[in-house]
């Protein structure tokens, strides 16, 4: 019987064993397809044998294998492993396996579904115990999610204020468990939403800090990327795209190198001269060519279409659009077959050629319905619509763009609003009913001037100050749930009235004590800060025999205008002032100094230097440019080398420990 105990004993843990070096193995390699089965295969078997605390690390492991190989197949891995996680009850593997869920949704592109679980994560994480948020793994995690809400949010114009908030929260967590690569992230995340908010100034300072880290930490990928932002940002600065090229040429990134080429071309249009961006968007469209990127030339000739149908030469614009849509079908490219259909049935239109523009949109019709992506078939709704207002048909103008609306609202494709609310107002006014066509046109320019509104980028700074008590709401929100569940098992459970009535009675007895404690004690905190902050030559001294004490009245008095001086020139806040130094500053004797303090202050030297100190330190926090300021931070900054010596010190003084204070006075102005 022993012996079997034994082998068992032995054989589970040789599978654990086992599967931790698998797990750990497999984090440092890249497969093959055919290695990629195996080790999944291999994994399955073993995930069998391991004991039930093990599986959830085993289904995440073979999540992230098909991560991007077969995303339906990570997709129900990491279910298995968030089912086993709630079976062990184990909220790290739940925690583990729920952010394993949402980056997979992340990668499908399944943008809504993966919101609601990094937020949902978010607000489990802030609710777990001390132990688990003090998790590094988990803390960097808590990171990421963050990170991925603001990429999220940060796709929205209407969202970006918000986005921000999240990319400022990674960056604070990145601080803290000193994570270069996360804080490179969230610093180019924060360049990348002010940027779309027209913040140039912000974007630029953020951009080139995600660039620094990157360029340390030698990863030319996202050191490219920061580089790419710098340049959109910064458009006249042509250092940056220059930059730019030199990092796709060094990572030999032909296709990144043609992409970057199309968008400096479209967005620089203004500052380069026309025939720069037209070189831009041949280059580009030569570097596709070479390396048969059919996508890539597809887009390149598309927008160099674009270029020469804004700057007036439409039939140049019509004969590439002609070339495109030929290119298109032959590589069956979609998405910008149906583009370069709706610019040709524009320019047709635009050249006179009614009957051609109505012939392309019908085309563009069947097209673009069928296509995923919503943008092409809200275009086509769109200028439609605008064609049969030209032709004087209003009311079958208004029936299409009902349907562009529909899609707008279903699909967020928002960028249209101004358009439609454009058309419409033209459309009623060419029906006659003028105040429908007022309503429409006030509506357009409300929502041009909403994108540039001045209030959105006032929130911003507010939303700053807002995004670090975002877990802590979460958390209440939490303790409030938790609660309320209380409140109602109590009221189920009657028959033990008696017992439970005398329980909550003590308990609530209990709770105004700690609450009429906690008054007072904040009441007197109050009144010994004001305290601690009058000026100190306001404070009594006992009476003094000058004769008996060993010092004259004109010794005391000199000492003691001396002393003053000192404290207004803040000689205190040196780190290495000593009894003789400061002696030696006030002219006097060291030994009569120190019998000074002690008659004038009942203090020793050290105590009577903290004193001060700690008065500094008060005024310091309660200034708002050293409310970002650590406990450390005030500290070294009135003059005290370690931050222990400074919690005592404040500790002794005030009655209370610097972080009290800092947050005392946080929730004081969140008050008023």
């Amino acid at each position: 019987m022993k012996i079997a105990f034994r082998l068992s004993f032995i054989k589970k843990l040789l599978c654990n064993v086992l599967c931790v070096m698998i797990i750990s193995l497999l984090s440092g390699k890249t497969q093959n397809n055919k290695s990629l089965q195996y080790t999944s295969d291999s994994l399955l078997r073993l995930s069998n044998l391991v004991q039930n605390d093990l599986k959830p690390e085993v289904y995440i492991e073979l999540s992230d294998l098909f991560l991007d190989s077969d995303p339906a197949r990570s997709d129900s891995f990491a279910l298995l492993a968030m089912d086993w996680a709630q079976y062990n009850k184990n909220l790290h593997d739940q925690l583990k396996s729920q952010f394993q869920l949402g980056k997979i949704k992340y990668r499908q592109q399944n943008f809504m579904a993966s919101k609601d679980i990094f937020r949902e994560w978010i607000v489990r994480f802030g609710s777990a115990n001390k132990e688990l948020r003090k998790s590094t793994l988990l803390m960097k995690k808590h990171a990421e999610a963050n990170i991925y809400l603001a990429d999220i949010l940060g796709r929205n114009s209407d969202s970006l204020s918000t986005a921000i908030g999240y990319s400022f929260s990674c960056n604070e967590i990145a601080k803290n468990i000193q994570d270069s690569f996360l804080i490179a992230r969230s610093c180019y995340s924060i360049g990348e939403i002010s940027r779309k908010l027209f913040m140039v100034e912000r974007a630029n300072k953020y951009f080139i800090k995600s660039a620094e880290i990157f360029e340390n930490l030698k990863l030319e990928e996202y050191l490219t990327k920061a580089y790419y932002g710098l340049a959109l940002n910064d458009r006249e600065n042509l250092e940056y795209i220059y930059k730019t090229l030199r990092q796709y040429e060094k990572l030999g990134d032909s296709a990144g190198m043609g992409n970057f080429l199309v968008s400096i071309a479209y967005i620089s249009a203004s500052v380069v001269s026309f025939e720069e961006a037209v070189a831009y968007y041949e280059k580009a469209f030569e570097i596709f060519r070479k390396i048969k990127n059919t996508r890539g030339q597809a887009h390149a000739r598309f927008n160099l279409a674009g270029h020469y149908h804004r700057n007036g030469y439409l039939e140049k614009a019509l004969n590439l659009n002609e070339e495109n849509v030929k290119f298109c079908l032959e590589n069956n490219d979609k998405l910008f077959l149906a583009y370069s259909l709706k610019d040709l049935a524009n320019e047709h239109n635009l050249l006179g050629r009614r009957d051609s523009a109505y012939y392309y949109y019908s085309i563009l019709d069947t097209v673009s319905n069928k296509l995923g992506n919503r943008t092409p078939y809200v275009r086509y709704l769109c200028g439609y619509a605008r064609l049969r207002w030209f032709d004087g048909k209003h009311k079958e103008a208004l029936k299409y763009l009902d349907k562009a609306s529909q899609e707008i609202e279903k699909h967020g494709v928002y960028y249209f609003r101004r358009k439609v609310a454009s058309y419409r107002s033209k459309a009623y006014a060419g029906l006659g009913d003028y105040e429908n066509a007022l309503k429409f046109y006030k509506r357009s320019i409300h929502v041009r001037d909403s994108f540039f509104s001045r209030t959105r980028m006032d929130k911003l700074t507010s939303q700053q100050i807002r995004y670090e008590a975002e877990e802590i709401l979460s958390e209440l929100e939490m303790l409030e749930k938790d609660q309320a569940l209380k409140k109602a098992e109590i009221k189920q459970k009657k028959q033990f009235a008696s017992f439970l009535g005398l329980g909550m009675i003590m308990v609530l007895l209990l709770g105004l004590y700690v609450v009429s404690q906690y008054r007072k004690t904040r009441l007197a905190y109050n009144s010994l800060m004001e305290k601690n902050l009058k000026q100190l030559d306001e404070k009594k001294p006992r009476h003094i025999n000058g004769i008996n004490n060993g010092l004259n009245e004109k010794i005391f008095r000199e000492i003691q205008e001396s002393l003053k001086k000192c404290i207004r020139q803040k000689v205190f806040l040196q780190p290495d002032i000593s009894l003789k130094k400061l002696a030696k500053l006030m002219k006097t004797n060291s030994a009569y100094l120190s019998k000074f303090i002690n008659l004038k202050y009942a203090k020793n030297f050290t105590a009577f230097i903290n004193e001060l100190r700690i008065a500094e330190a008060q005024k310091l926090l309660n200034k708002d440019e050293f409310q970002n300021y650590t406990v450390e931070g005030i500290a070294q900054e009135v003059g005290f080398k370690t931050k222990s010596v400074f919690n005592t010190a404040f500790k002794k003084n005030t009655g209370v420990t610097p972080s009290f204070y800092f947050n005392y006075l946080k929730e004081k102005k969140t008050k008023t």
